[in-house]
């Protein structure tokens, strides 16, 4: 027994849900499968509204909103590639991409600091922990005294066989930088 249109109808909204998760997770091959079965399903529906007998409605005057079929905000129009295949074949291909957000999103993180008293192990270990690459130096009133970076740890303090426990950041930190 062939489906009505409101089973036609429950099916599509189920397949679009699931199609929208799937471009969620960045399961652009799933999501392209789904959506030649949404395809299918529209051309079923279709058909369907077509035999079937139109009830008398009342006119609105609200809008109506059409929506374009999905395959086409899949498509470039200048050259027809299938955008939904080649960003799977990308997002199989290389690494994986970082959480995407627009520039107005984007914010510098807060600087990291510390005291020129401080051990260069104590400052590495804040680096490591915060995932940063440099560290600006603070003297005992809160002034700027230096800069260290990793590359300066790993110049100043490991090639040079010195204790990261006992070494102080003042004698291994960049000194009054400038720009």
């Amino acid at each position: 027994m062939l489906p009505t249109a409101e089973e036609l109808g429950e099916q599509l909204t189920k397949k679009k849900a699931e199609m929208n998760n799937a471009i969620q997770n960045k399961d652009f091959e799933n999501a392209e499968k789904l959506n030649e079965e949404i395809e299918t399903l529209e051309r079923k529906l279709e058909e369907e509204r077509k035999h079937a007998p139109v009830p008398k409605q009342k006119v609105s005057l609200a809008p109506v909103v059409i929506k374009a079929p999905i395959k086409a905000a899949f498509k470039d129009r200048t050259n027809s590639i299938d955008i939904a295949k080649a960003a799977a074949k990308a997002a199989k291909s290389a690494a994986p991409l970082r959480k995407m957000r627009p520039v107005s999103k984007l914010r510098p993180k807060a600087p990291l600091t510390a005291r020129s008293n401080n051990t260069v192990l104590a400052v590495a270990q804040l680096l490591a922990s915060k995932r940063g690459d440099a560290a600006i130096i603070t003297d005992e009133s809160g002034g700027l005294a230096g800069i260290i970076t990793d590359t300066d740890v790993t110049r100043r303090v490991v090639a040079k066989h010195l204790p990261a426990s006992s070494t102080r950041v003042s004698e291994v930190m960049t000194a009054n930088p400038s720009c």
